[in-house]
This record gives structure tokens, C-alpha cells and sequence, in this order.
């Protein structure tokens, strides 16, 4: 019943975005496992943890689902990862969020950080 609970909330999820002044709603699917993808992302990729802090995914009528983010990313080539993670120890459950490349640090208010 929690997988189908899970699997359910991941195919329903969506991330509001700003266009022509107007929220839309991107749909988004989740891939998820109870397996940490982190010892892969670091002996693979070379990423690094980096950022984590307490998060919400916002899905369909107004609701949000708390958890917690994780961000990897490699210093030298600057690909990263963004997790979102579902649970408490012993059973969390890692949502890959987003991967990329060519992440760098941006200026605040114009000064570098």
C-alpha cells in the first residue's frame, strides 16, 4: 500500500511555473527508490553533498508534501543532482528531482558570492 501511495503522489506531481504573468502547471514524474543514490553519485560522478535543508513539493489541489533536499554537485565540472527525500530513517524513500550541469555560483545583488 506505501508504494502505491508513493507511485501515485510522484505521477500527480507538479511544480507550478511563471509565464506570460500567470501561474501554469508542469507536470512532473518522480523516479524514487528506497536505495540512496548518493554513494553512486559520488563514486560515478564525483558529487559532492552541498545544500540540504527541510522542503516541500506542492501537487495538485493546493496540497504540499514535506521532506527534505538534498543537493550534490561536482566542484570541477559542476554537474549536480537534486533529491528530495520522503521518510525517516530507517525507511526513506530518494526522489530524483533534477540533474544537470554547468551549475556555478551566482552573483547577489551583483556582487559575486
Amino acid at each position: 500500500m506505501k508504494w502505491c501511495i508513493i507511485a501515485l503522489m510522484c505521477m500527480v506531481t507538479t511544480l507550478p511555473a511563471y509565464a506570460q504573468d500567470r501561474f501554469i502547471q508542469l507536470p512532473m514524474f518522480l523516479t524514487c527508490s528506497t536505495k540512496s543514490p548518493v554513494p553512486m553519485l559520488q563514486g560515478q560522478h564525483g558529487e559532492l553533498p552541498l545544500l540540504q535543508g527541510a522542503g516541500k513539493i506542492f501537487i495538485p489541489g493546493g496540497q504540499q508534501v514535506g521532506g527534505k533536499m538534498q543537493m550534490l554537485m561536482d566542484p570541477n565540472d559542476g554537474s549536480f543532482t537534486i533529491l528530495f527525500l520522503l521518510g525517516n530513517k530507517p525507511e526513506i524513500t530518494y526522489c530524483l528531482v533534477m540533474s544537470g550541469q554547468d551549475g556555478e555560483p551566482i552573483a547577489y545583488r551583483g556582487d559575486p558570492l
